[in-house]
């Protein structure tokens, strides 16, 4: 067994050691992720996610390349990929396809307004330049993107609906990207684009401000609260789709979940949250308060909505 007592020179040693390499850590296992989770370490997997965008015609798409007309190809970048379909062009990473828009012959045809077939790759857009902007302006990000009751006292009421797209971790990000990959297109697949954006905010919102109220009654040590990231919204969606009477299927880095599996594959990603994971790797604290609010949100709604 090995007993380090605070303060003493081996201690002292270590947390330098995990200062100074704490961002090679997070590289290290945001590359080992991303190769792991690569899409497109074959010709097959991306040709079979075009066929899937394409049904009924999926058939029709494989008579085509048969044929000649129709040309698909990947270039594997180790921790990403290119998938080439005739003038089409798909960035392949995290276990997702995403379309690289053709800005050009986009502004010919008129057509600018993104599809609603390719919202989680909004989302996904949206959560990045999120996070890329509390890494340039941190200080007006924490008065507008995180709901707190000092923010909430202040008027900033719009905290509650920004802070469900809220991430300062890297890791937090991640581990949201892929919860929303996994939710998102089948929840939109039962509502829609409108309804799906209310109870994404709403039941977001909901369980934020659970959270904000319950906290510092129900933790020792809780005065000060701030609340954001995506999970409660999530959670929200995932209620929702786990409340109807068809079962549904979950893919997450590249595997396959029943509803049971992926909900504790969930509650298991928020206790290490919540047991501050690795110590020589930043990570955010999981809110329990907050995703069960936003769980009871969701299960409420499609409850009501069966009604």
């Amino acid at each position: 067994s090995l007993s380090l007592s605070i303060g003493s020179p081996t201690t002292m040693v270590l947390a330098r050691f995990c200062r100074v390499f704490r961002p090679l850590l997070v590289v290290a296992v945001l590359v080992a992720v991303a190769i792991w989770s690569n899409p497109g370490q074959s010709a097959e997997s991306f040709r079979f996610y075009v066929r899937q965008q394409q049904r009924p015609v999926g058939v029709l798409h494989r008579l085509q390349e048969l044929a000649g007309l129709l040309e698909v190809s990947v270039w594997n970048g180790g921790v990403a990929s290119l998938g080439f379909e005739g003038d089409r062009t798909f960035l392949g990473a995290f276990d997702s396809w995403i379309e690289v828009p053709n800005v050009r012959k986009m502004w010919k045809s008129g057509d600018i307004v993104w599809s609603q077939g390719r919202d989680p790759e909004a989302v996904f857009v949206v959560f990045l330049l999120v996070y890329l902007a509390w890494q340039l302006w941190p200080w007006p990000m924490g008065q507008h993107f995180i709901a707190s009751s000092q923010n909430v006292r202040s008027g900033r009421l719009w905290c509650l609906l920004t802070a469900q797209i809220s991430h300062q971790e890297v890791l937090h990000l991640m581990s949201n990207v892929f919860f929303m990959f996994a939710t998102l297109p089948r929840a939109q697949a039962f509502l829609g684009r409108a309804e799906l954006a209310g109870l994404y905010f709403l039941g977001g919102s909901l369980g934020t401000a659970l959270s904000l109220v319950l906290s510092s009654l129900l933790l020792r040590g809780a005065s000060f609260v701030e609340c954001f990231g995506a999970s409660s919204a999530l959670f929200a969606c995932l209620a929702y789709l786990l409340a109807q009477p068809s079962e549904s299927r979950f893919r997450w880095a590249g595997y396959e979940f029943g509803e049971v599996s992926f909900l504790l594959l969930q509650l298991l990603v928020d206790a290490c949250a919540r047991a501050g994971g690795l110590r020589f790797l930043p990570t955010w604290k999981c809110d329990v308060i907050a995703h069960l609010g936003g769980f009871a949100a969701g299960w409420g709604y499609a409850t009501w909505r069966r009604s």
